[in-house]
């Protein structure tokens, strides 16, 4: 059994992380678009998109009725079959758009890995 008061302390940490190295990149951006663009698109990007994962899980617990950690695992088993069986580009004429499929894949990877150290790290 997992502690879910530490589990969701630490998701809330984490959200937080990820939306406050988002805005600083933000503040990068809005200094210089053209040279931010170029080097904090892909970093923003996976802030943003790891957040929004978090963010998923407690809106999925609350919502369902179920517990953080079968949240935490229904969501990490989805993406462990969408790497195993997911294409890694779109195959999109916009090499933004394959980036993006590639930026997503990454963030999903590290969700997964995320998610076995997070309930390894806070069991009972």
């Amino acid at each position: 059994m997992v502690n879910s008061i530490k589990l969701k302390s630490h998701i809330e940490k984490r959200i937080e992380k990820e939306n406050l190295e988002a805005i600083s990149y933000k503040e990068k951006l809005d200094k210089d678009f053209m040279y931010g663009f170029s080097w904090y698109s892909e970093p923003i990007f996976k802030s943003l998109f790891m957040a929004r994962l978090y963010e998923t899980i407690f809106l999925r617990s609350e919502g369902m009725k179920s517990n953080l950690e079968d949240s935490i695992k229904g969501l990490s088993e989805y993406f462990t079959q969408d790497i195993l069986e997911g294409y890694l580009s779109v195959n999109s004429s916009s090499s933004l758009s394959n980036s993006k499929s590639i930026w997503e894949l990454e963030c999903k990877k590290t969700f997964v890995r995320d998610c076995g150290d997070m309930i390894g790290r806070f069991e009972e």
